[in-house]
């Protein structure tokens, strides 16, 4: 070997061992960036902002004139005649729930006190929205014009709390692909 063999070898080393450092920096940057891809900008919250997420208090669904919010009763005479109902295992309670199902839009409910207690509200597609306007197939950028940025943020689900419900928005490429309101147990 001559020396500028060795001295070329030595180089192409020091070379690899620099596109692995950048590589490794690169992934971390990435990775971060995934992480906060939801994220309540980082900002420091207050103790008072912390305590009140949103900008609404009470999260709700309206249908035809029928407001429907997980934590109360459901407005079940109000309501069209569902398409399907089910019986299904309950997740949240002991016992059975019912899931409502309307084609746009599905409700869960529970007997609770004798009374059908609406746990939840899943959106289907985008033919429905929240009170405030919200619908499947809305930017990240709306979510945060119509409830703040003050939100919890896990992966890319992005979480509101209210007094007695919480709204749930997953967004994939700044896009809501799926909306469910549902009661705070």
């Amino acid at each position: 070997m001559d020396y500028n063999h060795i001295v070329f070898k030595i180089k192409e080393k020091k070379r690899s061992n620099f596109c692995e450092k950048l590589i490794t920096a690169l992934l971390a940057i990435v990775v971060v960036f995934a992480f906060t891809a939801c994220n309540n900008n980082g900002g420091d919250n207050s103790a008072e902002e912390t305590e009140n997420l949103s900008k609404v208090s009470e999260f709700t669904f309206v249908f035809d004139g029928v407001t429907v919010t997980p934590g109360k009763t459901m407005p079940s005479e109000k309501l069209p005649e569902p398409k399907a109902i089910s019986k299904v295992p309950s997740v949240a309670f002991e016992g059975t729930d019912d899931v409502y199902f309307f084609g746009d839009f599905e409700i869960t409910a529970h007997v609770e006190n004798g009374e059908n207690e609406v746990y939840s509200v899943n959106f289907i597609n985008s033919a429905v929205s929240t009170a405030e306007g919200l619908k499947l197939g809305d930017t990240k950028e709306k979510m945060i014009e119509l409830y703040g940025e003050n939100y919890e943020a896990n992966d890319k689900e992005c979480l509101y709390k209210g007094e007695i419900n919480e709204l749930c928005v997953i967004i994939r490429d700044n896009v809501v692909t799926s909306i469910e309101i549902k009661r705070t147990v």
